[in-house]
């Protein structure tokens, strides 16, 4: 089976990134407190909303090869991405041929691994998630995530 993920493996970068930066060494939480199934105002339930998501936009994975916390969360990042159908290739780029794009995700990362929601354009991009998380966590992100894609769509229609 096509493991389905955008993994971006910056040798330069990754020099930057040993185990002390790497974001489980920061202080960054893992909050799984459980989700809501129904959403009161649409009844569209969390899955369907992540899956939508996943129809929209694409998810860039970023590691660093000896980072442990990074191997450690690959499977879970896997697992995510297969059980929403997210759309998505494996991608290795190195520094000396990075668009315009990935640099702005650069400069976004401030440990590893990080987890990025990137639009069909390539023109928009944010955060995910950072660290060694579970699966509940990307789930949860990611249905805060449509809340705020739905709540910027409604005022722009206003």
């Amino acid at each position: 089976m096509k493991r389905l993920s955008l993994i971006l493996l910056f040798p330069v970068f990754c020099v930057l990134f040993t185990d002390i930066c790497c974001a489980n060494s920061c202080n960054i939480t893992d909050d799984t407190t459980s989700r809501a199934t129904v959403n009161a105002n649409n009844n569209i339930s969390a899955e369907q909303k992540i899956s939508n998501l996943a129809q929209r936009y694409s998810l860039i994975l970023v590691t660093d090869p000896r980072c442990r916390y990074c191997q450690s969360f690959k499977p879970t990042f896997y697992q995510f991405v297969e059980k929403y159908k997210f759309k998505n290739d494996v991608i290795q780029i190195s520094m000396s041929n990075i668009t315009q794009t990935y640099r702005r995700l650069i400069n976004k990362i401030k440990a590893v691994p990080t987890v990025i929601l990137l639009d069909q354009s390539g023109d928009q991009s944010t955060i995910f998630s950072q660290g060694n998380v579970s699966l509940q966590y990307l789930e949860q992100v990611a249905i805060q995530a449509c809340e705020k894609i739905s709540q910027k769509i409604n005022s722009e229609d206003l």
